[in-house]
């Protein structure tokens, strides 16, 4: 057995190229777009070189160095990246590393496990975030109904080597989990909330098909949806989805548009937030179906008892009965 042992300097796009080069990185290198690395990072590395015909054996360390890392495709822009990475000829780990996402603080674990051909990368952060900070320039268009910080956990999951593979696994997996403590929710009820109080949140993200995402929301204890989404990754917009109140689980429907499938023991007609129609209107040309019933509809603080509200949506217009 022949031991080499090394220790270098440089920049992380360097050693990023590096740990491609090793078995576990090679697995990485089709499922992970074009990872920008900025900054200096260290690396320690140890080889095995049997002298029959056994295979060498690897074993690596990385030191993250105020570094910063951009994922485009998945809009994740890390700065300030701090701790170490291990990593062998069969896996990669890395726990409680330390960056800023869009200036917020946040900690950072990294597994690649399974065995070869069926590894998965799981990503998790966690940290108090708001709007901004999690989601970019898109939580801009949700600024008037949402505000504050709240504890966010996230969990990547890519399945890696798809080339060898010959069932349709989804890319990925994304999932969100927040209590909302610290939020400030400015919609009608049941969706409305004071910061003050807490409300689970789950939201999950993955390939449906080429090009189109599937999204599933649980709000709360009554409230589930799940959404088709096309034009993954650049110019996301609705394809189709249903939104469940008080009414079970939610699917995907078959005719496009949103489907909102109600049964509310109370609901206040209110204006949007800072009094702006727009936004209503917009949602308002997604739908396609409405079913609701509603024991006390509130309009202008007067009562209306056992409303049943149905809408269809045909070719010139939201019909409403």
């Amino acid at each position: 057995m022949v031991q080499v042992k090394g220790r270098a300097k440089g920049s992380s796009a360097t050693m990023w190229r590096a740990f491609q080069d090793s078995p576990a990185g090679r697995d990485l290198k089709e499922d992970l777009p074009n990872p920008r690395w900025t900054g200096t990072s260290t690396l320690d590395l140890e080889l095995s070189i049997p002298l029959d015909p056994r295979p060498n054996q690897i074993r690596g360390r990385v030191g993250l160095l105020d570094n910063g890392l951009t994922l485009p495709t998945w809009n994740l822009d890390l700065e300030r990246l701090r701790g170490e990475a291990r990593f062998t000829d069969s896996g990669l780990e890395a726990k409680d590393l330390r960056a800023r996402l869009r200036g917020e603080p946040v900690r950072i674990d990294l597994a690649l496990a399974g065995r070869e051909g069926q590894r998965e990368l799981q990503t998790r952060l966690r940290g108090r975030l708001g709007m901004s900070a999690l989601l970019g320039e898109p939580a801009a268009m949700l600024e008037p109904y949402l505000s504050g910080k709240s504890d966010w956990q996230t969990l990547l999951t890519i399945p890696t080597g798809r080339r060898d593979r010959r069932d349709a696994l989804p890319a990925f997996m994304l999932e969100l989990n927040s209590d909302l403590r610290g939020m400030a929710v400015q919609l009608p009820e049941p969706f409305g909330k004071p910061a003050s109080d807490a409300r689970p949140l789950k939201l999950r993200l993955q390939p449906r098909e080429r090009e189109t995402l599937e999204l599933t929301l649980d709000y709360g204890a009554e409230i589930r949806a799940v959404v088709a989404l096309d034009g993954w990754p650049e110019n996301l917009r609705l394809e189709r989805g249903e939104l469940r109140i008080n009414a079970g689980a939610a699917k995907v429907p078959e005719t496009p548009g949103l489907t909102v499938i109600a049964n509310l023991p109370r609901w206040r007609v209110a204006a949007a937030p800072g009094g702006s129609t727009g936004d209503v209107a917009s949602a308002g040309a997604l739908l396609n179906r409405i079913e609701a019933r509603i024991d006390q509809l509130l309009i202008a603080d007067q009562p209306v008892a056992n409303v049943i509200l149905q809408a269809q949506r045909e070719p010139d217009g939201l019909h409403i009965e």
